[in-house]
């Protein structure tokens, strides 16, 4: 119920808010700027996100082949992607809720779980260093700019980089981060938890392996990491290149890091969230905050391609099978798995 209202809540704070925009700015160069949403526009604009979630979907095989070369396909790996991006993007759970259905999909193919769950973990890892370090750049830029930038930023980013820097202590140290968290809460004492140590242990221990004995792959993942941001700022030039728009890479930054922040608040499909967050990055950028409408608009229909992309395959594959995650059965799936 309370996810319920604040769906509603935020949903209507987003209509609002362009609502507002709308009445308060010229409805001429409102009009331009929806005029620019062509179909070449889209084209080009869906053709990067593909390239980009193929980048995404190597990066991942990268990690998973370094613990097991009898691993799916590329091209079934990018499925198993868009199928975690279609439920995350439906379910309120700041874009992680899809990542037991990634890691269920491989269990079903024969990877070990302490495999599955290890590259799932490294791969969101990566993917969340990158951006937190793109936001410090574009935190960096609001202040050296401007006279005052949001505390609030500052304080989550600062906090992101304090369990990232932690994280990866734990991990290469060989200490493990999850189980020191584990362990520090006592968990092991409740009979619920404490049946889960081992397989967080041994997650782990692949994890400190990947970090260990894997430098090359290490070295590939952080190169990949960087090519996927830098992929999702050509996709906003593209975007501002159809509106009749040159941004300096500043703006460019700005633009592209805020909205982030939309994705990560648990409300479905960040509805109302982004929205929020792209006029917010618009007005920072120092960019008219009418473009924010269009901007969204694409993003939105781009978003949608992959949903149903995902739905599809995620219905092939049995939707209900796949909504449960499987976590907790694969036992019984895969126990002849090696």
């Amino acid at each position: 119920m309370k996810k319920t209202i604040a769906f509603i809540v935020l949903g209507l704070l987003g209509v609002g808010l362009f609502t507002s925009m709308i009445l308060s700015s010229n409805i001429h160069s409102l009009w331009d700027s929806l005029h620019h949403i062509s179909i070449p526009a889209l084209i080009v604009f869906t053709t990067i996100s593909i390239i980009n979630f193929l980048v995404f979907t190597v990066k991942w095989d990268v990690i998973l082949r370094t613990n097991n070369n009898n691993i799916p396909p590329i091209h079934e790996l990018a499925l198993f992607r868009l199928v975690t991006f279609a439920l995350s993007y439906l379910i309120p759970s700041a874009q992680v809720g899809g990542e037991p259905a990634r890691i269920y999909l491989l269990e079903q193919k024969g990877v070990k779980r302490n495999v599955a769950v290890s590259s799932v973990v490294i791969d969101k890892v990566f993917e969340l260093s990158i951006n937190v370090l793109f936001s410090v750049g574009a935190l960096a830029v609001l202040f050296l700019h401007r006279s005052t930038f949001e505390n609030t930023g500052v304080f989550f980013i600062a906090l992101a980089i304090i369990v990232l820097v932690f994280f990866f202590y734990q991990t290469v140290k060989g200490n493990g981060f999850f189980t020191s968290i584990f362990d520090g809460l006592r968990l092991n004492r409740i009979h619920f938890f404490a049946q889960y140590r081992s397989t967080i242990s041994n997650t782990e221990k692949t994890m400190k392996t990947f970090f260990h004995h894997h430098l090359l792959a290490l070295f590939t993942t952080i190169i990949l990491s960087i090519i996927c941001f830098l992929l999702m700022i050509l996709e906003y030039f593209v975007i501002f290149y159809f509106l009749d728009v040159t941004p300096t890479f500043s703006q460019l930054l700005i633009v592209t890091v805020v909205p982030l922040m939309g994705y990560l608040i648990p409300v479905p499909g960040a509805v109302g969230t982004l929205e929020m967050a792209q006029i917010t990055a618009f007005t920072l950028a120092g960019l008219d905050p009418i473009l924010a409408l269009p901007t969204v608009i694409i993003l939105r229909v781009r978003d949608i391609i992959f949903v149903l992309g995902g739905l599809l395959y995620t219905y092939k594959k049995g939707f209900s099978l796949v909504m449960s995650g499987g976590v907790s059965k694969n036992k019984k799936v895969n126990k002849n798995a090696p």
